[in-house]
């Protein structure tokens, strides 16, 4: 293989990789470590030089660690490093190795690097949207009212485990996300733990207090009271959806991202509960 072979497969496979992006994270993290994986065990096949393998992953790692270095994005960091990791194995897997073994262990690393792939990019998003979630501050006092236009007691919070979970009416992800909000609620001891969607109103709050209640979820609803201002001063949301766990004693004990599925292990709602629930037992 000729070096402007290899240039121009370097070229090809930086645009796969950085175009698999426009997918998701995990597709782009899959995607990278096993092209690099098989291009730098191409390279050892070939009988070609450590140095040769080394072009094909620069570009791509070139160009993830100057986005990396400007926009500090902690979702890219793992997409910058899996190249140098994936590339080494391919390289190294197929030295002095017959075909057949070469191809079984192929196999056997693709399948096993998709199964960590999922599971990894689910939890270190997890980790890097929410790496600020934990905290303890005592909860505002932000006027909450009922649908009935009744006035919700912040005593209420007290001696119970209490869910914030913020939206408004533009934004997409809060109603994609009820569905399971709300069927993480029905799974719930509700005696200890309440959970209220609060609509921070943008425009008509008698409307927007009425999109909810004409579904068919269970969870409790409530509507600030107030100018949105407050929950960017006094609570520091910036955006939603967004929850707030607040422990029995009223203190906000975690802000960020809703995530219970089983496969997700940092900052999992069910994790955060358990561990208020010992705290309070």
């Amino acid at each position: 293989m000729k070096t402007y072979q290899i240039i121009l497969i370097s070229l090809i496979s930086t645009l796969i990789c950085i175009f698999s992006g426009a997918i998701n994270w995990t597709v782009q993290f899959i995607v990278v470590g096993i092209v690099y994986f098989f291009l730098c065990a191409l390279i050892s096949l070939q009988g070609l030089r450590p140095w040769q393998a080394i072009i094909l992953v620069c570009p791509f790692i070139i160009i993830y660690s100057i986005s990396w270095a400007f926009f500090g994005n902690l979702f890219d960091l793992p997409i910058v490093i899996i190249p140098f990791i994936t590339g080494v194995m391919g390289y190294f897997f197929t030295l002095k190795r017959s075909r057949k073994i070469i191809y079984i262990r192929s196999l056997v690393a693709s399948v096993l690097f998709i199964i960590f792939g999922l599971l990894f990019m689910h939890n270190w998003f997890s980790y890097a949207s929410n790496k600020n979630a934990y905290m303890r501050y005592k909860f505002p006092d932000i006027r909450l009212y009922y649908k009935n236009g009744t006035k919700f007691n912040k005593k209420d919070f007290i001696g119970k485990i209490t869910i914030l979970d913020f939206w408004h009416k533009s934004c997409g992800l809060c109603f994609k996300q009820f569905p399971k909000v709300d069927n993480f609620y029905k799974s719930l001891d509700t005696n200890g733990i309440k959970l209220f969607a609060v609509n921070i109103p943008i425009y008509d709050t008698i409307n927007e207090r009425k999109i909810l209640d004409e579904t068919n979820y269970t969870f409790n609803k409530l509507s600030l009271g107030q100018t949105i201002s407050v929950i960017t001063e006094e609570l520091r949301i910036r955006g939603v959806p967004i929850i707030l766990v607040i422990d029995p004693e009223g203190f906000v004990c975690y802000e960020g991202a809703f995530f219970d599925d089983h496969y997700i292990f940092i900052n999992n709602i069910n994790n955060i509960l358990n561990k208020i629930k010992k705290k309070y037992r």
